[in-house]
């Protein structure tokens, strides 16, 4: 890892720490013994960040994707505050929205549909699941 990658994580890990205790109210000496495990989780969110915003230019189904480093965010920090339930709800969600992308890029047609439906009833999880199983993306 260069020099100057190994800078920015640092500063963005920073910023993160900051941010849980200024912010979600975790206390600082709290982190101390999972720090290094959240460092390791910080870059694997870092990475899915910046690969979901290169995804998700220019086209508008991609609002999926691009509210998944949102999403994967909240769920750090709260697992980070011991709601592993909550946290791993909103993995799911993260999952959702990926497949969701997946799905509307081969129906643009759907796409336009759902967006103009204002009683449109959500595509189900296992309704994606499916459609990956039949697919050969």
């Amino acid at each position: 890892m260069t020099r100057e990658l190994a800078r920015f994580y640092k500063q963005q890990f920073d910023e993160f720490r900051l941010d849980l205790i200024e912010s979600w109210g975790v206390h600082e000496l709290s982190l101390k013994p999972v720090q290094s495990n959240l460092v390791s989780v910080y870059r694997q969110y870092l990475g899915l960040a910046c690969l979901t915003t290169i995804l998700s230019q220019r086209a508008p189904r991609n609002d999926y994707v691009r509210a998944v480093p949102e999403v994967s965010y909240l769920s750090m920090i709260l697992a980070v505050k011991g709601l592993e339930n909550s946290a791993s709800v909103l993995l799911r969600q993260s999952i959702e929205l990926a497949l969701k992308h997946v799905f509307f890029s081969s129906h643009p047609v759907e796409f336009d549909w759902s967006l103009r439906r204002p009683g449109y009833r959500e595509i189900s999880f296992q309704f994606l699941l499916d459609y990956l199983r039949k697919t050969e993306e």
